[in-house]
């Protein structure tokens, strides 16, 4: 939060940045006392890249699928074994683990996004030349397969694309807050 704080009080130039993630969409939800306004004090300019979340087990859980798990409901510390997948495809990291949506399951898909953010008052012509050269690199090979060896599907979703995703994501994690009644000391 002190780094995205940093980002919403800099001078609107372009000069300083945020490469955020799924933490931006949560925090409204359990610290509503932010020293920024999320939806107010940022331009949103490119989600860059989206990564799955993994549900793994130790290796000694006899379940070997999620169902298994449920009707198990035990995890041990130790060695894991991937069961489900976020996301709506499989990993290239992890081919062979299925995902939650192919279980049954496609509500959840708590996966992760990284994406560039500004000051909401940096000029549309500073903006629109930051998203022009993040356009340029989602077209780099070489950056593409990093991305994908570290987990993540590159992406390139523009302003009001990445803004409507990020907006989406605060509304629901703000509603699993409220709806779980869960309270952050």
């Amino acid at each position: 939060m002190i780094g995205t704080e940093l980002v919403a009080k800099a001078p609107a130039d372009g000069y300083t940045l945020g490469f955020l993630d799924t933490a931006f969409a949560i925090n409204p939800a359990i610290a509503p006392s932010l020293p920024y306004d999320a939806e107010k004090d940022f331009a949103i300019m490119n989600i860059v890249g989206m990564s799955p979340t993994v549900l793994v087990v130790h290796s000694s859980v006899p379940a070997k699928t999620l169902k298994e798990l449920i009707a198990y409901a035990h995890v041990q510390a130790g060695t894991l074994r991937a069961l489900a997948i976020t996301g709506s495809k499989p990993s290239p990291v992890l081919p062979n683990v299925p995902t939650f949506a192919s279980l049954g399951l496609p509500s959840v898909n708590p996966g992760s996004f990284r994406f560039l953010a500004g000051q909401a008052a940096m000029p549309p012509a500073v903006q629109q030349r930051l998203v022009a050269g993040m356009e340029k690199l989602a077209h780099i090979p070489s950056l593409a397969t990093r991305m994908g060896e570290l987990g993540y599907e590159p992406a390139f979703i523009g302003p009001p694309g990445s803004r409507d995703y990020v907006f989406a994501e605060m509304r629901k994690w703000r509603k699993v807050m409220q709806d779980s009644a869960m309270k952050v000391n």
